[in-house]
């Protein structure tokens, strides 16, 4: 693969999903209704584009995956706002960059942080 794009050659920054990510708070982007229809598991933790799951008490909202030489994830925690988005350019396996997440989560969260 000479110029690996993510799916539908989409291009994007760690500001550009954050801003994503607010929309969701402003019903902007989709209204209310479509954002619950969207959060709502059908299939297991599969949503509308998103993996739902409770962690911490909370309803998240995440999606990640990787291509030839990068890895992202992006969780949001819904109900205190707080957003984790990892982007690398290094192609990493999976568990490792939910490792990386998992890191950040606990810190935002105040646990203790261990390696």
């Amino acid at each position: 693969m000479s110029n690996p794009y993510g799916a539908a050659s989409l291009y994007s920054t760690t500001e550009d999903l954050y801003r994503f990510n607010q929309a969701f708070y402003t019903n902007k982007l989709l209204n209310q209704e479509s954002i619950e229809k969207m959060l709502q598991p059908s299939l297991g933790e599969h949503g509308l584009g998103w993996m739902i799951k409770r962690e911490k008490n909370q309803n998240v909202a995440y999606h990640g995956g990787g291509i030839h030489g990068f890895s992202a994830n992006f969780l949001r925690y819904i109900d205190s706002k707080i957003v984790v988005i990892i982007l690398c350019n290094v192609l990493y396996p999976k568990q490792k960059i939910e490792e990386i997440s998992d890191s950040l989560v606990d810190i935002v969260f105040s646990k203790v942080y261990s390696k």
